[in-house]
């Protein structure tokens, strides 16, 4: 998988009406029985989208070392391609095999401070209760407005630290995943989408 192109369009099947309903009053005329409609309403859904493009070679084939820039020269960038105000947040995950190793290693490479990691400004570590654990593009309550197309950057730095990672993690393997979620802004918190699976919707 080196230097292949990613594509990855990440939609939140969370929704929006984004015409309003307007009804046409009536009156009911008979003394029993009598009905009445509405013109016809058309209600439009929006759309929650974000492309994920770019090459990297964090896809090596080859084996890596301490010290060595896993993203140098990356394009990893993340493009808004929703009609909707949104809001886009990740989470960063490493994991190791940790067998026949020391205790002090848990096999959470983020939690044993394994790797030195540089995100893009833009993005910032959640620091609200319920909100830890996440990057948000441009904090917490940052907001991307409907139909701007604004690359952004992810990564520009992720390296095993050399000082941590010594002769006992020859051979093993790191599984590094980013997870994206994305939302719309208005009338869903963060909080409140918690309760929702991003894959399969409400």
């Amino acid at each position: 998988m080196s230097k292949n192109k990613k594509r990855i369009v990440l939609s939140s099947l969370i929704l929006v009406m984004v015409v309003a309903l307007v009804f046409v009053a009536r009156s009911v005329g008979a003394w029993l029985t009598d009905q009445q409609e509405t013109d016809e309403v058309t209600l439009q859904v929006g759309n929650v989208e974000y492309n994920l493009t770019g090459t990297s070679n964090l896809f090596v084939t080859s084996p890596v070392v301490p010290g060595q820039n896993l993203v140098e020269d990356n394009e990893l960038k993340i493009t808004n391609q929703s009609n909707v105000d949104s809001q886009i947040r990740f989470k960063f995950t490493a994991t190791y095999d940790n067998t026949n190793m020391d205790s002090s290693f848990t096999g959470d490479a983020v939690a044993d401070e394994l790797l030195l990691t540089t995100f893009d400004p833009v993005w910032q570590l959640g620091t609200t209760a319920g909100l830890e654990g996440y990057y948000y593009l441009n904090g917490e309550g940052g907001v991307i407005l409907a139909n701007t197309t604004v690359v952004n950057a992810i990564l520009t730095s992720l390296i095993l630290d050399g000082s941590k990672v010594g002769n006992q993690f020859a051979g093993k393997e790191f599984t590094i995943k980013f997870t994206f979620q994305a939302k719309q802004a208005d009338h869903l918190t963060w909080q409140d989408a918690g309760s929702i699976d991003f894959i399969t919707g409400i």
